[in-house]
C-alpha cells in the first residue's frame, strides 16, 4: 500500500503542470510527423517502455529507492522528453512564419503567455528556507563568506558547535565542516575533533594547549566560533593567539593570529622613553 501510495503521488506531481506537458505532446506529435514509419514505430515502442518501467507501483518501489524521494523521481520524465519535445513544438511552430519580426513577436507572446498562466503569487515570493537554516547559523556564514572573500580564500574549515555545523554547510557549500566521529557520550571529553567541539561548547578549558594545537592542525581548521556566552572558552583561546575577527548576535568568529615579537627598544615603536637618573647616596 505504501507503494501504491507513493506512485500516485507521483503522478500527482507529474500531471500537475498541465501546460507544460500539453506543448510536450504537441511537440511530439510534430516530431513524429517528420519520421517515415520506421522512425515513428521505434519512436513509440521506446515511449511505451519508457512508461511500463517508470510508471508502474511495481518498478516504483525499486526505483524509488535509488533517488531517494518522490520529487526526484518524476523530475526524471520533466528532464526527459518534457523540456526537449517543449523546446521543439516552439521551434516548428515559430518555424512555419516567414517575417522575421513575426517570429520575435510570437515568441514574446507565447513566453508571456506561459509565465502567465503557469505563474502564480505564491510562486512570485521569496524562497522558502527549506533546510530551516536558524538565523544565527546563516549571520555566522554570511560573517565567514566576508571574511573569505577579504582573505581571497575559496574555502575555509570551521569548527564550532552542533548547532551551526548541522545546518552551515547547506547554507554556503564553500564552508567546510571537520569530518566529526561518532562517539558514546561519556567519551566526548577525549583529546579529539570531537572532545574540543564539546569544550567551546560547554565553556570549559580542561584541553592541553598541545592537544588543541593538535587537533587544529590535523582537521586544518581556519575559524572557530565560539558562543558569546562562553567566557571561559573564548579566554582560554586567546591565550591560544585565536582572535576575534567577526562578532555575530551570538558567536563571537575566531581566526588564529601569529603573535609578534620583537626585540627592538621602545622608542621603535614610537613610544617614549624617559631617562630617570638615580642618586645612591653615601654616607
Amino acid at each position: 500500500m505504501q507503494s501504491l501510495s507513493g506512485f500516485w503521488d507521483m503522478v500527482h506531481q507529474f500531471v500537475s503542470n498541465n501546460g507544460f506537458y500539453v506543448l510536450a505532446g504537441a511537440g511530439c506529435v510534430m516530431y513524429l510527423s517528420t519520421l517515415k514509419k520506421k522512425g515513428q514505430s521505434i519512436l513509440l515502442i521506446s515511449a511505451v517502455i519508457l512508461l511500463a518501467v517508470f510508471f508502474n507501483p511495481f518498478s516504483f518501489n525499486i526505483l524509488i529507492k535509488m533517488t531517494d524521494e518522490v520529487k526526484t523521481y518524476y523530475r526524471l520524465f520533466w528532464i526527459f522528453p518534457v523540456i526537449p519535445m517543449t523546446a521543439y513544438f516552439f521551434y516548428q511552430a515559430v518555424s512555419c512564419i516567414k517575417r522575421k519580426y513575426m517570429q520575435l513577436l510570437i515568441v514574446i507572446v507565447i513566453c508571456t503567455g506561459i509565465l502567465v498562466i503557469n505563474i502564480s503569487k505564491e510562486d512570485l515570493r521569496w524562497p522558502e528556507n527549506i533546510w530551516q537554516i536558524p538565523g544565527t547559523t546563516v549571520e555566522v556564514a554570511d560573517n565567514l563568506a566576508v571574511l573569505m572573500e577579504a582573505q581571497g580564500e575559496a574555502e575555509v574549515m570551521v569548527l564550532a558547535d552542533m548547532e551551526v555545523l548541522s545546518t552551515i554547510r547547506q547554507y554556503n557549500a564553500h564552508i567546510k565542516i571537520p569530518k566529526i566521529p561518532y562517539v558514546l557520550e561519556e567519551n566526548r571529553d577525549d583529546e579529539s575533533v570531537l572532545g574540543l567541539m564539546s569544550m567551546l561548547m560547554y565553556n570549559r578549558d580542561d584541553i592541553s594547549a598541545e592537544a588543541v594545537k593538535d587537533i587544529i592542525n590535523e582537521n586544518k581548521i581556519d575559524y572557530i566560533v565560539i558562543s558569546i556566552n562562553n567566557n571561559l572558552s573564548l579566554s582560554y583561546m586567546h591565550r591560544l593567539h585565536w582572535q576575534i575577527v567577526a562578532t555575530t548576535s551570538a558567536y563571537h568568529i575566531l581566526q588564529y593570529q601569529e603573535p609578534v615579537f620583537s626585540t627592538a627598544p621602545l622608542s621603535a615603536a614610537g613610544l617614549e622613553t624617559e631617562k630617570v637618573e638615580v642618586v645612591i647616596p653615601v654616607y
